[in-house]
């Protein structure tokens, strides 16, 4: 198993800066995921990580070796493309030895590896399968073994699973992660998924214009966003603006034209942005003190959990429900939030 290092990568197209000093850091065996929205340079990095793009500045190490302007043939890193990059005209197994023959591998050897690699993603017995006659999500699993057959020091992926329907992605989701820890390889993923994010990775490195918006692991990135772009990109928020200010008590709590919610924010009293997640409240039936009128506009099922629009004063909220529930809240009436002060984020005003 390998580490990769990424330290301050810079790199322009055409005059724009698509990065602007990139570090991080991926430990040997850890599932390290690039998320962002489109344009945001993930890929860009991803590219660099491989050798197929050449920074303006910075280095990229694999285990204390500067590989920054290594040719991608020189660099034992694997790669899974967001299209998979099969060739058409070869079998399965053609297909997952093709890099072991450029590297002169003997042909009993390529055998070999090739079943064995076949084993691990679940395709034994496609050896001589036609790349035309495989679903999506097995090209995507002859994809990963052509990455893996020829034992990388790191695993590449770039969005590999965008092209599958919403059902095999939740199961390749599962399986890529699956085969992964198996083999113990220290993996890159790219996605603008924050599902696929949250549900695969050991960590997070959130994108936004070229930077690094925040990094850690997936539950406190979810729970802990710095910023308003991190609390509304990685999982929905409601964006609320409100003023803070301390009580006589020293607690602190945040409202606007007709609510109030209490907060444990170290931000100074004064015009906030505030961000808090739809499933993070109760919702209840009589009110008390610390609670918050909330009105019932529309009720949408999505599934496991019902989506309740509705006002609180002047503002829009949505907030989640069980829908084994969904049929006590009626569009048009009256009922109570409360919230736990630690999930009520605040930001200063920009």
């Amino acid at each position: 198993m390998s580490k990769l290092k990424v330290e301050d990568i810079y790199k322009t197209f055409d005059g724009k800066e698509v990065l602007k000093g990139i570090s991080f850091d991926a430990q040997e065996g850890e599932f390290v995921s690039l998320l962002g929205p489109s344009g945001c340079g993930k890929s860009t990095m991803l590219r660099i990580i491989c050798g197929l793009e050449t920074p303006d500045k910075g280095s990229v190490m694999v285990s204390g070796q500067v590989i920054t302007y290594q040719k991608p043939e020189k660099r034992n890193i694997g790669m899974v493309f967001q299209n998979y990059a099969l060739f058409p005209s070869m079998n399965v197994a053609k297909n997952v030895g093709y890099g072991l023959k450029m590297k002169h591998v003997p042909k009993d050897e390529i055998a070999r590896r090739v079943g064995e690699a076949l084993e691990l993603v679940h395709l034994s017995g496609y050896e001589k399968r036609p790349i035309g006659k495989l679903s999506g999500g097995e090209q995507q699993r002859v994809a990963l073994a052509r990455a893996l057959v020829v034992k990388p020091d790191i695993l590449l992926l770039d969005e590999p699973l965008s092209a599958l329907d919403r059902k095999i992605r939740g199961e390749m989701q599962v399986e890529i992660r699956n085969i992964q820890q198996k083999v113990g390889i220290t993996t890159i993923f790219v996605t603008h998924d924050q599902e696929e994010a949250l549900t695969m990775s050991d960590k997070i490195i959130l994108m936004n214009g070229g930077k690094i918006e925040q990094a850690g692991e997936p539950w406190n990135i979810y729970n802990r966003p710095v910023s308003i772009f991190a609390s509304d990109f990685l999982g929905k928020a409601n964006l609320l603006k409100g003023t803070l200010k301390t009580m006589p008590d020293g607690r602190k709590a945040v409202s606007g034209q007709g609510w109030s919610f209490p907060t444990n924010t170290k931000v100074e009293d004064g015009k906030v942005q505030v961000a808090v997640r739809g499933e993070q409240f109760e919702l209840c039936r009589e009110n008390n003190k610390e609670a918050t009128a909330f009105l019932i506009r529309q009720k949408i099922f999505v599934g496991t959990t019902c989506r309740l629009i509705g006002s609180i004063g002047e503002d829009v909220l949505e907030v989640s429900a069980i829908s084994a529930e969904m049929e006590r809240f009626i569009p048009g009436e009256t009922i109570y939030l409360t919230i736990k002060p630690d999930n009520v984020l605040c930001y200063k005003e920009d």
